[in-house]
């Protein structure tokens, strides 16, 4: 399932199929944000949400790492021929599952 956003400095589309989601806590501002972890290793987090309730910091950060484990289960690795499998674990490190663009203003 794709999904496209849209937003001021960032816009883009992510299969999210094959997009891994992460935790992100700020012990500083004890907040606990959720992003889609676009292009592997090397792209940016694009926040979709963040744990904003009436609970205290510790207990946000494992609600948001419980949340990621959860999500993670079921994302799928391309599956493809032993040919193909290096190229798929390039196109892992170079960043397939999220596209984005920054726009210029």
């Amino acid at each position: 399932m794709d999904i496209e956003f849209k937003g001021n400095i960032v816009s883009g589309n992510c299969d999210l199929e094959y997009t891994k989601l992460v935790c992100v806590p700020s012990h500083k501002y004890q907040t606990v944000e959720l992003c889609l972890k676009s292009n592997g290793t090397k792209g940016m987090n694009i926040v979709i949400g963040s744990i904003d309730c009436a609970i205290d910091y510790p207990d946000k950060k494992k609600l948001g790492f419980e949340i990621e484990k959860r999500w993670n289960e079921f994302v799928k690795e391309k599956d493809a021929a032993p040919e193909e499998k290096e190229e798929a674990q390039k196109q892992q490190t170079t960043g397939k599952g999220c596209n984005q663009k920054i726009i210029a203003n």
